[in-house]
C-alpha cells in the first residue's frame, strides 16, 4: 500500500492497542460487590433443617409408582434424593449426581439446561446398550440437586460447587457433576484435591479442545479450567491425559 496509508494503517493499530489495556486512571480494576447488602450470601445460604419435616436421615424415592417408570418427579437415573451428607452416610450411597447449572463461564451458552435436560431423559439409568449392565442395579445412586449458583459472578459460584463437591466426596460417595459449562472442571478437579490431597489426583480429559487459555480478562472460563488446575497445583501435569475429539466442537 502507498507509505501515507501504511502509517495511518500502523498509528490505527497503536491507537486500538492503547484503547483495550488496562490504565488504572481510566478503568476499574474490579466492579465491586455490595458487601452491605442484607442479601450477599442469600443465594446460597443453606435452610436449616429444622425447617424441613422431621425423617430418617437417608434417601428419599420420589417415584409414584412400583416400577419407577415415570410419574412423581424426574430425578437423575430415576434414582432417589438425597439432601445432605448425613443422607449419603446414612444411605451408604456409591453415586451422588448432582446438577451445576453454570452458564457465565461460556456467555451464556444454554449450557444452564444440561442438568434439567439429563433429569428428563432419566440419564445414567437403566440399562446400558453397549456394556449390559445397569448402573442403577449394581450402585446406590442418588440425585443431590442443583448446586446454586450465581449466574453473574463465575468466581462466586465455582467456589460454592468446589465446597459441594468436596462435601459429597468426604462420605466415601463418588461425585457426578452434570453442568453447566466447562469452567466447572476446575472446581471439580480442586474439590478432589482437597479431599484426597494435591497430586494426588489424576485427570482424563476427553475434549476437542485442551481448555488451557491463559492472559484473558477473567482468571477463570470455559476456556481455562486445565490451566487453573495445573497451575495451582491440584494436579500434576503428568497426571493429565487429554483425549481429543474426532470432530471439531465434539467434546
Amino acid at each position: 500500500m502507498p507509505a501515507q496509508e501504511l502509517v495511518a494503517y500502523i498509528d490505527a493499530i497503536y491507537a486500538l492497542s492503547a484503547e483495550v489495556e488496562y490504565k488504572a486512571e481510566r478503568d476499574k480494576l474490579a466492579i465491586p460487590l455490595d458487601t452491605s447488602s442484607p442479601w450477599f450470601n442469600a443465594w446460597k445460604l443453606r435452610r436449616p433443617t429444622s425447617l424441613d419435616p422431621r425423617r430418617e436421615a437417608g434417601p428419599v424415592d420420589l417415584g409414584r409408582y412400583i416400577g419407577g417408570y415415570g410419574g412423581g418427579f424426574a430425578t437423575f437415573a430415576n434414582a432417589p434424593v438425597a439432601w445432605t451428607p448425613e443422607d449419603l452416610k446414612a444411605g451408604k450411597v456409591d453415586v451422588a449426581i448432582v446438577g451445576a447449572p453454570l452458564d457465565m463461564g461460556s456467555g451464556w451458552r444454554n449450557a444452564i439446561d444440561g442438568p434439567r435436560a439429563l433429569r428428563m431423559t432419566g440419564g445414567a439409568g437403566g440399562n446400558d446398550m453397549y456394556s449390559m449392565i445397569s448402573p442403577n442395579a449394581e450402585l446406590n445412586i442418588v440425585d443431590y440437586g442443583d448446586i446454586a449458583v450465581d449466574q453473574n459472578s463465575t468466581e462466586r459460584s465455582v467456589d460454592h460447587v468446589r465446597e459441594v463437591v468436596a462435601e459429597i466426596a468426604k462420605t466415601g460417595a463418588i461425585p457426578i457433576v452434570i453442568g453447566g459449562d466447562h469452567s466447572l472442571e476446575y472446581p471439580n478437579v480442586a474439590a478432589a484435591a482437597d479431599v484426597y490431597g494435591k497430586g494426588k489426583v489424576g485427570v482424563v480429559h476427553f475434549d476437542s479442545h485442551y481448555d488451557i487459555g491463559r492472559g484473558r480478562v477473567h482468571l477463570l472460563d470455559h476456556g481455562q479450567p486445565v490451566y487453573r488446575v495445573l497451575s495451582e497445583g491440584h494436579v500434576n501435569a503428568k497426571d493429565y491425559i487429554q483425549v481429543e475429539g474426532l470432530y471439531p466442537g465434539l467434546s
